[in-house]
């Protein structure tokens, strides 16, 4: 991918993560998916661009943990329930960030060849099964009967988007309102 691509993925994904941050209810992917309308889809420009997302609301989400001590994010909320930021502690785990983005970058580098040989020789049909067969059984041991009848009901309700040709992503926006004006 020529460099000025890359630049251009890395930013505009760092910039629609960094937005999402400070919203409640707005995941990464909804930002990936409003970014990235009317773009052509190149496979290898969406990852970068969804890396740049997901690192940047990261980031970002303990950026607005410190400033205005609400949550944006399932790890922030986390993060806020076992201890208060201070300037020292927040500093720390934004340089733990930034580490940790690097080093994945090289890891998945490393691995891509490996792991998409390995994924292109797994019968995705079989997989798909062991997991839906895990999942089922999973969700009777911890909940019973009842437990597998709402597993029922929320795989129906689930299915309901792709049936109807929308995608998961845009049916999230029922969610969206009430969050944000619950937690502005």
């Amino acid at each position: 991918m020529p460099g000025k691509t890359l630049a251009k993925e890395l930013f505009s994904g760092g910039l629609g993560g960094s937005v999402v941050a400070w919203l409640p209810g707005v995941s990464p992917s909804v930002a990936a998916i409003t970014a990235r309308l009317g773009a052509p889809s190149c496979p290898e420009e969406f990852l970068v661009f969804i890396a740049g997302v997901n690192t940047a609301n990261a980031l970002f989400s303990l950026v607005a943990l410190y400033v205005i001590d609400k949550s944006r994010s399932g790890a922030a909320a986390a993060i806020q329930e076992l201890m208060t930021l201070d300037q020292s502690i927040s500093a720390q785990m934004i340089i733990i960030v930034v580490i940790v983005a690097a080093a994945s970058y090289l890891a998945c580098i490393g691995a891509a060849r490996l792991a998409g040989r390995a994924i292109s020789r797994l019968n995705y049909r079989l997989l798909c099964l062991a997991v839906l067969v895990f999942l089922v059984g999973m969700t009777y041991a911890f909940t019973g009967l009842f437990g597998r009848f709402i597993f029922f009901l929320s795989t129906v309700v689930g299915l309901i988007a792709p049936v109807a040709g929308i995608h998961r992503t845009h049916a999230m926006g029922v969610l969206m309102l009430p969050l944000i004006l619950k937690y502005i």
